[in-house]
């Protein structure tokens, strides 16, 4: 390979990334590559929102759209940018509400040679319908509605941790996003802490990838915080994944700096990503 026009300036590898196959991003694969690399990141990885049904497998193609894509672009545009060698873009999915239709996240996972599987919850079941946090402001609502919402995210996060194939567990603590308390990360008391805990011990367990989620540090907030993540290490947690959750090429890598410097505080000194669903450490 030629020399590259790029160096490295962090050792991140986003490990959360959306592209133009997620309903609610427009980034081209191609695009992601170029500001990647422009960054000076080491790598990212595309993970398109694959947002599971009760029943059925239409709701996969995001994630066979996505790997057209990334087959089709990615490696284009890293032979086209003069990549430095040691680049990293890989493939993986977000599979938010994947214990609706374990069949047809085990499709999924069967069919699609993925790096990764993260998964999430952005939904619940509640009093006869679908309750999705995105549509509501959460502020209207009644407070013991919210909390009664609030405990069952946590039960179906749980759940998930619980039974689902993934590698790493997305955003733990996002439906401090909606909650009253807007903006405000590591929310719990003794109710909530003990299912919390409970997760925790599950994904150290079953060796799933604690994600560290940028996507609101501009209001100096990281799902999950500092006090979680101390009572995670306490626990004997290690596997801990950096995601920007960018729905757009140009905000890759967002908020990792200030992650970086929390989790050196909390005392962790390495975080991983994923390649063929195996944990690779890195030091940051």
């Amino acid at each position: 390979m030629a020399d590259s026009k790029y160096i490295f300036k962090t050792s991140l590898i986003d490990c959360h990334v959306h592209s133009k196959s997620s309903h609610d991003s427009w980034a081209e694969p191609s695009d992601i590559v170029r500001e990647t690399l422009k960054n000076g990141f080491l790598g990212a990885i595309i993970t398109d929102h694959v947002d599971i049904a009760d029943e059925g497998t239409d709701c996969l193609f995001p994630a066979y759209d996505s790997y057209r894509n990334y087959c089709s672009d990615v490696k284009k545009a890293i032979e086209a940018e003069g990549a430095y060698d040691g680049f990293i873009l890989n493939i993986g999915a977000e599979i938010g509400e994947s214990i609706r239709n374990q069949k047809a996240c085990e499709k999924l996972i069967k069919e699609l040679p993925l790096d990764s599987v993260m998964g999430s919850v952005h939904k619940i079941y509640i009093d006869g319908r679908d309750f999705v946090f995105s549509d509501y402001r959460f502020p209207e609502l009644p407070e013991d509605f919210v909390r009664r919402v609030v405990v069952q995210y946590y039960k179906d996060v749980l759940e998930t941790a619980k039974t689902s194939d993934i590698d790493i567990l997305c955003h733990l603590n996002l439906i401090n996003r909606y909650e009253l308390k807007f903006f405000k990360q590591d929310i719990f008391d003794d109710e909530l802490g003990e299912i919390i805990r409970e997760i925790l011990a599950v994904i150290i367990r079953r060796n799933i990838a604690l994600e560290i989620n940028g996507s609101r540090y501009s209001y100096g907030a990281y799902m999950p915080g500092p006090e979680l993540l101390k009572i995670y290490k306490s626990m004997g947690g290690k596997l801990i994944t950096y995601g920007s959750d960018a729905h757009t090429a140009e905000t890759v890598g967002q908020g990792f700096d200030g992650a970086r410097k929390m989790l050196l505080e909390v005392g962790f000194d390495k975080l991983y990503y994923y390649s063929g669903r195996k944990p690779v450490a890195y030091d940051i």
